[in-house]
């Protein structure tokens, strides 16, 4: 589809997806993009762990931190972050569980006035499992994430961030 003069005709790029591939854009942008660096950027060094994470989020975090490294979507700076999505992973992990080990019979609690509602369990490992996946979507670990740092579906299968996304999709309940 043809574009205004001067405009490109395609998809118009973010400034973040510039700044992600180290391209200038076609627009006047010259002391703009000075002011937001777009570029190449130095690299950071990889995060230690966290002394903190229990032995279930170290798992996590030494099966991950490479690969995640790797891709580029932490740094040095980001080894607390990730250190939080391995500990929330952990603590849903303990949640499920407990929620499993009460029993679906258990799900749901008759209140006083008859109705019911549900258990504090679930409601607990719902909440965990709705801010592991925040900090994930944070780092890029989700695909809504991945398509916003522009990276193609189909490039999955050569993604090592894969096997993250797969345990991700794996380790949510259904109706959670």
């Amino acid at each position: 589809m043809p574009g205004r003069p001067g405009m490109p005709s395609g998809p118009v790029k973010s400034m973040a997806m510039h700044r992600m591939d180290g391209t200038v854009p076609r627009r006047n942008v010259t002391k703009r993009s000075k002011r937001l660096n777009v570029g190449p950027k130095k690299r950071q060094k990889m995060p230690s762990c966290p002394q903190h994470l229990d032995p279930i989020a170290k798992r996590m975090w030494k099966k991950y931190i490479q690969q995640v490294y790797d891709f580029g979507l932490v740094g040095e700076w980001d080894g607390e972050l990730f250190g939080s999505y391995c500990d929330y992973y952990a603590m849903y992990v303990r949640a499920k569980k407990e929620v499993l080990k009460a029993g679906a019979e258990n799900w749901e609690i008759k209140t006083g006035k008859g109705s019911t509602s549900r258990s504090k369990q679930l409601v607990n490992m719902t909440d965990l499992h709705k801010e592991w996946m925040r900090i994930g979507s944070e780092l890029g670990l989700t695909p809504r994430a991945r398509t916003m740092m522009g990276i193609e579906p189909g490039e999955e299968d050569n993604n090592p961030l894969s096997s993250i996304l797969k345990l991700t999709q794996s380790k949510k309940v259904s109706g959670a």
